[in-house]
């Protein structure tokens, strides 16, 4: 068990980090734009 610890402390601040992010996305005054801007494709040069 201790073998893994590092491993999925290191997955779970990850999957932390982009639940928060997610988080701020859809939430607050400019949500809508910000969900908006997410689904956009990116421009091609």
């Amino acid at each position: 068990m201790a073998a893994y610890e590092p491993v999925m402390q290191a997955r779970a601040t990850e999957a932390a980090k982009l639940s928060a992010r997610t988080l701020e996305m859809i939430s607050g005054q400019d949500a809508a734009e910000k969900v908006l801007r997410f689904f956009q494709p990116d421009p091609v040069d």
